[in-house]
């Protein structure tokens, strides 16, 4: 009886927990989405120096300086993919075939 109470408690903390944390993430979106969504739109063009300037360096300060809720710190990749898809594009690396369109898109120039 005081185990099962145990693991239901341990439970509902755990669940209660979760759910503030999607609540704070919730509170942060309309910034990550801003910045996302910019992202996408605007900035595939350019270098990957010019995009992350642009996005870190421009656009999240101004961000934050209009106190617009965001992630901090916020990340491009956190958003658009997860974990497991960013796994998948590291084994896609390592595959003679895929190496220079996935180097070309995704890395600085001086590390291809």
């Amino acid at each position: 009886m005081i185990v099962r109470v145990s693991v239901c408690l341990l439970l509902m903390t755990d669940g209660a927990q979760e759910l503030d944390d999607l609540k704070e993430q919730r509170t942060r979106l309309l910034g990550d989405c801003l910045l996302g969504s910019s992202f996408l739109c605007y900035v595939g063009a350019f270098s990957w120096e010019f995009r992350h300037e642009m996005i870190y360096d421009m656009w999240w300060k101004d961000i934050v300086k209009r106190e617009i809720p965001v992630s901090k710190p916020f990340r491009i990749e956190a958003l658009l993919t997860n974990e497991v898809e960013m796994s998948k594009y590291v084994m896609l690396c390592g595959h003679e075939r895929y190496r220079v369109h996935f180097t070309s898109l995704y890395l600085p120039r001086g590390l291809m």
